[in-house]
């Protein structure tokens, strides 16, 4: 079934991966103590704080933006995701590289939907995944930077495969 041309399974494995991701926060905040750093192994620990700043932007630099503008650009970026979807799936898909481009376009749509829950119902981030002495993060994060990185990295490529082929 489709809505668009973005098929039903890919609106279910958003939701999904937002589950997996609203789940985990209740686990972690039900279970571990707050601002305490539990380590895991030499590298990744469990350290639970509240980002409030709404980004990375405002907590690194306190740039001001409140909650309710973040929120305005979350929803304007699964628009255009939504409105992009045909034009971007119909160049990677020429290259049989669609089922990526669609596990990606879901995990990066799952990042963006799960910080609008996060501001809308938490009131703010709970962060928890920690690398030692580099940052703090949760599984929404994992999903955006996998997301965009991954979709830059298979838009080059097609780009690559389509130039290759005209050489040929």
């Amino acid at each position: 079934m489709y809505f668009g041309r973005i098929r039903l399974k890919n609106y279910l494995m958003v939701l999904g991966l937002v589950l997996l991701d609203q789940i985990a926060k209740i686990i972690v905040f039900y279970t571990f103590p707050y601002n305490v750093s539990i380590p895991q192994n030499n590298i990744l620990s469990i350290h639970t704080i509240f980002n409030d700043y709404g980004n990375y932007m405002n907590a690194r630099w306190q740039v001001g933006y409140s909650q309710i503008f973040y929120i305005i650009i979350n929803i304007m970026m699964i628009l255009f995701l939504i409105g992009s979807y045909d034009s971007l799936s119909m160049k990677i898909k020429k290259h049989n590289l669609g089922k990526k481009y669609d596990i990606l376009w879901c995990m990066l749509n799952a990042g963006i939907l799960a910080s609008i829950f996060d501001k809308v119902f938490w009131g703010h981030t709970l962060d928890f995944i920690s690398i030692k002495n580099f940052v703090i993060f949760d599984i929404k994060d994992f999903y955006y930077v996998s997301g965009i990185c991954g979709l830059i990295i298979l838009l080059f490529h097609s780009e690559f495969l389509e130039k290759y082929r005209k050489e040929l």
